[in-house]
């Protein structure tokens, strides 16, 4: 990466920008040179809608958005990643939550 700075502001404002009805922050990126990759990881503000109950609709808006929803994501723990590829690039997306969990289409709580 010629301009690692340049890249790294692009990329997390790109984020920001996506984002709807939530807040992004504590940004770290992880460059791979081997695989050619980024790897971006922030803390997601205001997703919640009740004690322990996530909307994730921030990120997925429905299907419209990606053309997945989190049944899309497989079940890992505390985690839910997806694996894919979106226009033509592969992206990992993982949501990490402090315990084991339930969801819907873009709803996750605790079981």
């Amino acid at each position: 990466m010629e301009n690692r700075e340049e890249f790294e502001s692009q990329l997390i404002e790109g984020l920001e920008k996506s984002l709807i009805g939530v807040s992004a922050e504590n940004f770290e990126i992880d460059f791979d040179q081997s695989k050619k990759s980024a790897i971006l990881k922030c803390d997601i503000k205001g997703a919640r809608y009740s004690i322990n109950s996530y909307d994730m609709h921030f990120l997925l808006n429905g299907t419209e958005r990606f053309g997945f929803d989190l049944y899309g994501f497989k079940e890992f723990g505390k985690r839910l990643i997806y694996e894919g590829k979106l226009n033509g690039v592969s992206i990992k997306i993982v949501f990490e939550f402090p315990y084991e969990f339930g969801h819907c289409h873009e709803h996750v709580w605790p079981k």
